[in-house]
């Protein structure tokens, strides 16, 4: 019996594989493997010698190589090393006389093993081949971004790497919705058939415009295979082959690349990959030198838009240096953007200082309370609500040696969008000296002219009453006439003299606790006769508890009579006039009305002001000085009150002032209450960005005797609340640009700000927070004005200031402490000149004021706080440790104005009884007989 390999091989294929194993275990790549991963490689290549014909095992050996290069990444060596190892250990178990039938066996897994070691080579050389070529394809489109010469150097690299013969590339053209050939090579065509170049989009695949492509459409042959019905349109000049395909970017169509050979069956599947890799490359290509062409084209733009700019920029700055007065322009941040000249000169600071400070430290160089109304000013503009925006403000600013007046405005684009507020300082110090000139010459020329009206007068009376005889109807006639012009001439007079007084100060204000509703009665009594003479009604209503008010009898009396005496001498016969006095929050409302002739809405405006006398029949009969209206805004302000007018003409007028009232509040009984004044109308700050919401609301508040400014934006809120120091705050929690949340947490965080009580008003429910954060009260709008109006009133309970003027932080912290105890917010000024900017600008309710300080110390400051008309009101405690002999320090500052004196040290006690008894020196002062 003869002896068979494949018989043999299968006999001693365990102990084959079993040794194989333990050389594989070796190699790197098969360390890493299991055992029976191992083994399974081995049992696949003695399968592979099992093969009955040399070509089989042949093949047999490349399908086994080819698999552990895929599957286990072996290597060539690796490879070589396995099947070098077969060898020797069959060689080492065979017969000694079998080796001769093996040979053949083992040359042919050597001849497998080569073939695929070849066709691996030659593989790999045809892909560097076509990284090269995509390589230098990469370079040429990266070379520049000239889109007609990069396209062109790209396709002549591609047709002539896959050996194409013509090749072309279509652009999409937008205009005629059609794609045209940017660059060819070797693509002519024929006269006559360019228009044929012009591709319609219609007629291309619907999903290669919206940018869907799988892979390239190949045509083998054009004349023997059917082809897509939109190729019959391709001009192909003499072509057999295509290869053909869309240019897409980010999603985006932009063109078609075609290469085409004269032959059939011209490109291969080597080809075809090569044609797909370089579509993505061309079209990010044609993508970036389109964005680059559009970025030069905006370039280009920019630069002609910054040079016009730049030439209208210098043509203003021109323009604003050659303006005489003050011009600077804030940002809507209230940030100094621009200064000219004049207004460094006028505020005495160089241009490169004030450029990029906040309005605050701008108008801060101005000091006093003149800086103080700037920033106001400025406030109120930059915080103003939609509706307000375009509104301007005027303010008069004095400083030391000059006089100047302030107009802001707001600055908007076309659109009405708020830029920013520009300020124009006008330097009036020349037509305010003249005007106290002539102020003077007034007061001196009318004290003149009393001396001889007061002859002229006299004697006029005596002959007029026959006491130097007889005189006959004419003459007496005559005589009525000289006396009633001179009557006319001696309250010409006497109007001058008083706004001559009030102008320079020199005004006789004395404030006394008084009723309004006695003033009132004397003056209804004494004007009844003037309105029966001409058969009118004159009423009068009192609403309420009337609560009396601190000021000047005379000044009230004269406010009234000009009043009820205009709506007299301004309403028909058989007329109707009513004085109706009621009580509002914080202080007592006037109203004086009348069915009189009315006010045309242009003469509303300049109705309070100097000899202004309206354009109507009735007005220009009538005799009178223009004055009287001037005189009474003058003395009504000067008690702190405001006076206004409602009319409509033909319908009547109702004129109508409000007065403050000091007020005692009532806290819990089983607490001790202190005394306060309140001398002044509420303040609320009302946070709201719906219009209409804000001016109901402000409105229904402004009725009931509360002052209200509103702002539309959560940002500002907290600033606004700085400076002006409201006495309530009411929030929504809805706004454009910040919660109002946060606005609410940073009011309750702010030392300045976080005894202002904020009642929160919105539309969402209440979960809670808005009480965490700190809020007096929570309302769901819909609100009834009652509720309302009820929670306002409870939240400003037990709110009044505290002004302190100390230099010694640990007595300031003391004093501060003490005063929020029982429910006062402090206010703190640091010398003399700082407490009067803060007395005069807040009125508090109380001043505790060290006599030591710095600069202007707290013996002047008393002086200036009791001339003062605004401040002379308010209790005043001294406050001091230097003092020698206590009684006799008392007795000196009471002459001084001072309420009472607290020498240091002293307790927390001796501080609350003083504050009390100062307090209520005020809410219940002495009488005195005038």
């Amino acid at each position: 019996m003869s002896w068979d390999f494949h018989t043999w091989l299968r006999q001693h294929q365990h102990d084959i594989v079993t040794r194989g194993v333990r050389t594989s275990e070796t190699l790197p790549t098969y360390a890493s493997l299991s055992r029976s991963e191992n083994l399974s490689c081995w049992n696949s290549l003695v399968a592979a010698l099992l093969a009955d014909q040399p070509d089989t095992l042949a093949e047999e050996a490349c399908q086994w190589a080819d698999r552990e290069r895929t599957e286990h990444g072996a290597t060539p060596t690796e490879l070589l090393t396995i099947t070098s190892g077969l060898s020797q250990t069959i060689q080492d178990l065979l017969p000694s006389d079998a080796l001769r039938q093996v040979n053949g066996h083992l040359n042919a897994l050597d001849v497998g093993l080569t073939h695929y070691f070849a066709s691996e080579v030659e593989r790999l050389a045809d892909e560097k081949s076509q990284l090269e070529t995509l390589n230098e394809i990469t370079r040429e489109l990266t070379a520049s971004l000239d889109l007609g010469r990069m396209l062109h150097r790209t396709l002549i690299e591609v047709t002539t790497a896959i050996t194409g013969e013509m090749g072309a590339v279509w652009l999409v053209d937008s205009e005629s919705q059609a794609i045209v050939p940017e660059t060819t090579v070797n693509w002519e065509w024929e006269a006559g058939d360019e228009t044929k170049a012009r591709i319609p989009l219609t007629i291309l695949p619907s999903e290669w415009q919206l940018g869907q492509a799988d892979s390239p459409l190949v045509v083998k042959d054009l004349h023997a295979e059917p082809s897509q019905s939109w190729l019959k349109d391709l001009p192909v000049p003499a072509a057999r082959s295509l290869l053909v395909a869309p240019l897409i970017a980010n999603g985006a169509f932009m063109g078609l690349l075609a290469v085409a050979s004269t032959a059939p069956h011209a490109f291969t599947t080597t080809h075809v990959r090569l044609f797909s890799a370089v579509l993505s490359q061309i079209a990010t290509a044609i993508g970036n030198a389109e964005v680059y062409r559009l970025i030069t084209q905006q370039a280009q733009e920019l630069g002609q838009m910054l040079r016009h700019q730049h030439e209208e920029s210098t043509k203003s700055q021109a323009i604003l240096a050659s303006i005489a007065d003050g011009v600077v322009v804030n940002s809507a941040d209230g940030e100094t953007i621009l200064v000219n000249p004049a207004a460094s000169r006028i505020l005495d600071t160089p241009v490169a200082e004030l450029i990029g400070q906040d309005y605050y430290n701008l108008f801060s160089v101005l000091g006093g309370q003149s800086g103080a109304e700037a920033i106001n000013a400025m406030e109120a503009l930059l915080s103003a609500s939609d509706s307000q925006v375009h509104k301007a403000f005027k303010t008069t600013l004095e400083m030391e040696t000059q006089v100047i007046r302030a107009h802001l405005s707001p600055v908007l684009s076309p659109r009405g969008d708020f830029l920013g507020a520009v300020t124009i300082l006008r330097d009036v110090t020349k037509e305010v000296e003249a005007d106290r000139a002539k102020s003077d010459f007034v007061s001196t020329v009318s004290h003149e002219l009393r001396t001889p009206m007061t002859s002229i007068k006299g004697y006029t009376d005596l002959i007029h009453a026959g006491a130097v005889g007889p005189i006959n109807d004419e003459q007496k006639r005559f005589l009525g006439i000289i006396k009633d012009n001179t009557e006319r001439l001696t309250a010409l007079i006497n109007d001058l003299l008083d706004i001559s007084r009030v102008e320079s100060g020199r005004v006789r204000f004395e404030p006394k606790l008084m009723q309004v509703t006695d003033v009132i009665s004397e003056v209804i009594k004494v004007l009844a006769v003037p309105a029966e003479n001409k058969g009118q009604t004159l009423t009068y209503e009192v609403s309420g508890r009337i609560p009396e008010i601190i000021g000047d009898r005379d000044r009230i009396n004269q406010v009234i009579t000009n009043l009820v005496g205009n709506a007299i001498r301004y309403t028909p016969e058989d007329g109707q006039i009513e004085v109706r006095v009621y009580p509002v929050e914080g202080a007592v409302r006037v109203d004086v009305q009348d069915t009189g002739i009315g006010i045309a809405p242009d003469d509303l405006g300049h109705l309070f002001e100097r000899f202004y006398r309206a354009d109507h029949p009735l007005v220009m009969e009538t005799t009178g000085t223009g004055l009287g209206l001037s005189i009474t805004k003058m003395f009504v302000e000067m008690h702190g009150g405001r006076v206004w007018v409602e009319s409509e003409l033909g319908q009547g007028s109702t004129f109508t002032f409000i007065l403050p009232i000091p007020v005692q509040e009532e806290g819990d009984k089983n607490q001790r209450v202190l005394p306060r004044v309140m001398a002044r109308t509420r303040k609320i700050l009302f946070v709201e960005d719906d219009p209409d919401i804000a001016t109901l609301v402000k409105k229904l508040l402004e009725d009931n005797g509360y002052e209200v400014f509103t702002l539309g934006r959560g940002r500002s809120v907290l600033n606004r609340a700085e400076t002006k120091q409201p006495d309530l705050v009411i929030l929504d929690l809805i706004l454009p640009d910040v919660g109002g949340q946060e606005v609410l947490r940073e009011l309750k965080e702010n030392p300045i700000t976080a005894d202002i009580p904020v009642i929160v008003m919105t539309i969402s429910q209440d979960d809670g927070t808005a009480w965490n954060l700190g809020a007096a009260d929570y309302l769901t709008k819909p609100v009834e004005n009652e509720d309302l109006l009820r929670s306002v009133e409870k939240a400003l309970t037990w709110q009044g200031r505290v002004l302190i003027v100390e230099d010694d932080p640990d007595t300031v912290g003391l004093l501060s402490a003490t005063m929020r105890q029982i429910g006062f917010t402090p206010l703190l000024a640091a010398n003399g000149y700082e407490a009067l900017a803060q007395a005069r600008r807040y009125r508090p309710d109380l001043i505790l004021m060290d006599l030591r300080l710095p600069g202007m110390d707290g013996f002047e400051a008393l002086t200036h706080l009791k001339r003062d008309a605004v401040t002379q009101t308010i209790p005043i405690i001294a406050i001091s440790a230097h003092v020698a002999n206590v009684e006799k320090e008392r007795k000196r500052l009471i002459a001084l104005g001072a309420t009472s004196f607290l020498p240091k040290p002293f307790s927390v006690e001796d501080l609350l009884a003083e504050v009390e008894m100062a307090l209520q020196s005020v809410t219940s002062p002495i009488m005195v007989d005038d």
